[in-house]
């Protein structure tokens, strides 16, 4: 089954992670023929696998460029794919109008969140989506509930986020005491609401005087993030670190992990941390809740104030191993079916089901063409 994966570029962000990591393991199965798109360069590339992966670059101005669009098409004419499945809304739009030119060759659109500010290009993503995709693969429950809505023609499916383990263990001084880092790490935009959670972290750092603010990630928001901790007098304690490749050894070192988005797909990020038993501060979203339960003791509201979210980052703070062995007990069993055996056996499952589909599809109309012919 040959397979061809088209993603904008492998930039920083958990979204480029994740696709990473499939296109990896992807590549230890006999089943697949695989293949990808890029339209630029990208941090994540480095980790990429090649030994069975064959990679089908061009580089454009930017990903609106019409371009991007005639290299798909000459790609997807050559390759002549079983299928083809897109990562991230640029590459969704464009396969959308390449396989309209490129006939039978279904189109499988990845959902990575679940939530979109109403903006054209996300309304015209998700029009095309409903009309054009054999397939919807999200990575959460409300990201299909999205679609579901939408009444789409292909089907839905959940497939969840390949846990990225690290083994490291969590970081100490030399002198035995705990770390002092309170984490961030992702993109800096509005999304993520890095500004509530720099102005939580001030509050904090107000009565823990010894604690720092670890920042991993670039965007538009990081003069947010610098203003906020200029004016509470906490410059020397915020580090804005921009984009790193060794997010598990940062993770290893840290005390807490902050995540306070306004929405998000399948955190990557917060199932590191469970993964490695690192308490996380999480904003109270239905996409947190479905991986770390009800029941959760670090959950920040979105409408709390900055004094009350330093409440919380005050009690992970201090909780201790056990504590948090107990408040990761539902996530556990969530990560379970993250696995990457799980994961890319449910991928080679779904792909297998489209273009079993596609094929039904295609004998259909050629029984219905000849019919037409014969009369």
């Amino acid at each position: 089954m040959r397979v061809c994966f088209f993603i904008a570029n492998l930039g920083d962000g958990g979204a480029q992670r994740q696709c990473v990591a499939l296109l990896n393991a992807l590549q230890h199965t006999t089943e697949i023929d695989l293949h990808l798109i890029l339209l630029g360069p990208g941090q994540h590339e480095s980790s990429l696998e090649l030994a069975r992966l064959r990679v089908h670059r061009t580089e454009v101005r930017n990903f609106a460029d019409p371009r991007s669009l005639v290299f798909v098409i000459r790609t997807l004419r050559r390759l002549r794919p079983d299928l083809l499945i897109s990562w991230l809304h640029p590459a969704d739009i464009w396969s959308y109008a390449a396989t309209r030119v490129i006939r039978r060759v279904p189109w499988v659109l990845t959902e990575r969140g679940s939530t979109y500010p109403d903006e054209a290009v996300y309304n015209v993503r998700k029009r095309f989506g409903s009309r054009g995709a054999a397939a919807i693969i999200a990575n959460s429950r409300p990201g299909s509930e999205l679609w579901e809505s939408l009444a789409p023609r292909g089907r839905v499916m959940v497939i969840p986020n390949m846990v990225l383990e690290s083994q490291l263990p969590p970081a100490t001084a030399d002198d035995g005491t705990p770390s002092v880092d309170c984490l961030f790490v992702g993109r800096l935009e509005r999304q993520k609401n890095v500004s509530a959670m720099t102005a939580a972290f001030t509050r904090f750092a107000g009565v823990h005087p010894q604690s720092k603010l670890v920042v991993v990630g670039s965007g538009t928001h990081d003069q947010d993030v610098r203003r906020i901790a200029v004016s509470a007098g906490m410059e020397s304690r915020v580090h804005l670190l921009g984009f790193r490749s060794d997010v598990p050894t940062l993770m290893a070192a840290a005390r807490v992990l902050l995540s306070f988005s306004l929405n998000e797909g399948m955190p990557n990020v917060v199932m590191e941390a469970v993964a490695v038993g690192l308490p996380a501060v999480v904003s109270d979203i239905p996409e947190h809740r479905a991986l770390l339960g009800a029941d959760y003791p670090f959950y920040v509201r979105l409408d709390a104030t900055a004094d009350e979210a330093a409440e919380v980052i005050s009690a992970a703070w201090t909780s201790g191993a056990e504590m948090v062995e107990h408040a990761y007990s539902f996530a556990r069993g969530v990560l379970r079916a993250s696995s990457p055996d799980r994961v890319v056996a449910a991928y080679v499952d779904a792909f297998a089901d489209v273009v079993a589909r596609e094929n039904d599809r295609a004998l259909r109309l050629d029984r219905i063409g000849r019919g037409q012919t014969r009369s």
